[in-house]
């Protein structure tokens, strides 16, 4: 084999890898929210927001909202302590995320939904002294649903890492398939 295709071969190579490599996570903090209690917008991060809402820690000072921030001031927290989701239109993946309970210790409900079907389900305990880290790794989602058990309602979360469903995988293979085929039609014609 000659040089210039060696070269050609490795810059290919090179190429694919780059294309191939896995979609960034997103972090979503809430710290660009203002301080005081007010429902997320949707189109915040990229999502539809229900029911959730956002507030500095700092202002239910003892509680584990406060307790709850993991990085800047903001968390965000199922308003009225009932039912919260966040979704999307683009599947994406649920990495992980801090979850504390606003007044009592228990236990937070994590539902995964691909399209309307419920896929995951993770029950995620947690204090008001501290946030707990909870990991997910679920792929392929439309939705999020957030509960709480009775008595034991309001939950505050941070630092949700999110991440898209990896299409340029889907594109390097593509690519190295239409490169395969002009090789071989190349090769066919001499």
């Amino acid at each position: 084999m000659n040089t210039f295709k060696s070269f050609a071969l490795a810059g290919i190579f090179a190429l694919s890898a780059l294309l191939s490599a896995p979609a960034a996570a997103q972090l979503i903090d809430f710290d660009t929210l203002g301080p005081d209690s007010a429902p997320i917008a949707n189109g915040y991060a990229g999502f539809n927001w229900s029911n959730f809402a956002s507030l500095a820690g700092a202002y239910i000072p003892g509680s584990g909202f406060e307790a709850g921030v993991v990085s800047g001031p903001n968390i965000a927290y199922n308003d009225g302590g009932t039912a919260a989701s966040f979704s999307s239109d683009t599947a994406f993946t649920l990495l992980d995320l801090y979850v504390t309970k606003g007044y009592e210790s228990g236990i937070t409900r994590f539902q995964g939904y691909v399209g309307d079907t419920l896929t995951f389900t993770q029950d995620v305990f947690s204090t008001t002294t501290a946030p707990t880290h909870a990991v997910f790794n679920w792929a392929g989602l439309s939705k999020i649903v957030l509960t709480s058990e009775t008595g034991v309602a309001y939950s505050a979360i941070d630092n949700i890492h999110i991440a898209a469903v990896p299409e340029p995988e889907s594109y390097a293979l593509m690519g190295m398939g239409v490169l395969g085929l002009l090789a071989a039609r190349r090769r066919k014609t001499r």
